[in-house]
């Protein structure tokens, strides 16, 4: 049985904040795939994920509250929420 698990940080000061970075751990080897979703379900961003660590520019995300998904070879490793300020 395998086991992961993903968590993500934010700098201290999330109103100021560009990045949020991610890290999978102990997940399958190979790409994994980053989708984001907001309040409605709706995907507004997804990215290939070929390393255990990654970071989400916040570029044109509005604050408020968003979905994630980190998915691997046809099955979900990771979701949670996101809360952007």
């Amino acid at each position: 049985m395998n086991s992961w698990a993903a968590h993500h940080t934010c700098s201290n000061n999330q109103r100021r904040s560009t990045t949020t970075r991610f890290e999978v751990k102990n997940a399958e080897t190979g790409s994994k795939i980053f989708q984001l979703f907001d309040l409605s379900g709706k995907q507004i961003y997804s990215q290939v994920i070929h390393n255990e660590q990654f970071i989400l520019e916040r570029k044109n995300l509005n604050s408020g509250f968003y979905f994630y998904r980190i998915s691997g070879e046809g099955s979900k490793i990771a979701s949670s929420k996101l809360v952007m300020e």
